[in-house]
């Protein structure tokens, strides 16, 4: 796994928790299946919306993801609105109060600030590390609280949604939507061998087109855990449809231009010559079509003009 700090506030486990869940569909899918039934079932989810804009601090952008949604709560005598904040962990937090409280109470103060009705808030935290999470209460947080001293504490639960718990058929079995993709890829995030053997169901078509941008993130996010051979590029390649073959060669060609070698090299050091050509030969081409000239061309590849013009006078 590559390196990065994880304190970042655009860590890799982050940007594509926040845009896999932004999505209406997936936010959609995630309350009515992963949520309890009976708290669902008085949510009017056609009020459904997505909160643009963060009310993170500077501090708390660097550990939490900032989805937020709302919706409408109750019968029609009595509405109250719903702000659901979601927070991921790829390890485990002995007390994440401190965090939803702080959000909490910005959310909180800005409505005061703007004379509106405060709103209940249901943390939700998505859990998706290899360790078992040890759930305890805010109270614990403190020592040699008696029942007297209690009352003075704050006290509000978090729902945990724990991947761990889900098996890959209960996954499977949900709803067919890129929420699958989702839940898959955070699952299996540290294991290469999965993300190889089942790259057809990692990548299964579930997005309109003008949602494809998530495939995009979700490869860039594998691709940020993992570093893969020319091989195993070519077999992801091949094993994929359209239009998930499409963006991974557009995106493969976007880290190469950032100086990334996306593992050509290496493959070629350690000999593996088989795919090696039609990948480079492949990518060379697009990037000619897409206007790139020979020279930054071949320093991508680490190859000579002569082979790029090679390629190029042969592509047909």
């Amino acid at each position: 796994m590559k390196k990065q700090d994880d304190k970042l506030p655009h860590h890799p486990h982050t940007k594509f928790f926040e845009a896999a869940f932004s999505n209406e569909t997936v936010a959609y899918d995630f309350i009515t299946q992963i949520l309890p039934k009976a708290f669902v079932k008085n949510l009017i989810l056609d009020d459904l919306k997505i909160i643009k804009g963060s009310f993170l601090t500077k501090d708390l952008s660097r550990r939490m993801a900032d989805v937020l949604y709302e919706c409408t709560y109750g019968n029609n005598k009595q509405t109250v609105r719903i702000q659901f904040l979601m927070e991921h962990k790829s390890v485990p937090e002995p007390f994440p109060y401190f965090q939803f409280l702080t959000y909490q109470l910005e959310i909180w103060r800005k409505q005061k600030l703007e004379d509106q009705p405060l709103t209940p808030i249901i943390p939700i935290l998505f859990y998706h590390g290899e360790k078992n999470w040890n759930r305890r209460k805010f109270e614990d947080m403190f020592e040699l609280v008696d029942q007297h001293l209690r009352p003075y504490l704050p006290s509000f639960e978090y729902y945990l949604v724990d991947l761990s718990k889900y098996s890959d058929e209960q996954i499977l079995n949900l709803k067919h939507s890129f929420l699958i993709n989702a839940l898959l890829t955070f699952k299996h995030y540290r294991q290469k061998s999965y993300i190889l053997e089942k790259i057809e169901l990692i990548f299964s078509l579930t997005l309109k087109k003008h949602e494809w941008n998530l495939y995009e993130s979700q490869f860039r996010y594998i691709t940020w855990n993992h570093e893969f051979s020319a091989i195993e590029q070519q077999e992801i390649i091949n094993k994929v449809q359209e239009p998930v073959k499409n963006t991974i060669m557009s995106t493969y060609e976007a880290l190469i231009q950032k100086g990334e070698k996306i593992g050509i090299e290496k493959g070629i050091e350690k000999g593996e010559k088989k795919g090696i050509e039609k990948t480079i030969r492949e990518t060379v081409i697009r990037m000619d079509e897409k206007g790139l000239d020979l020279e930054t061309i071949s320093s991508c590849f680490n190859i000579s003009k002569e082979r790029v013009k090679e390629i190029l006078k042969n592509k047909a």
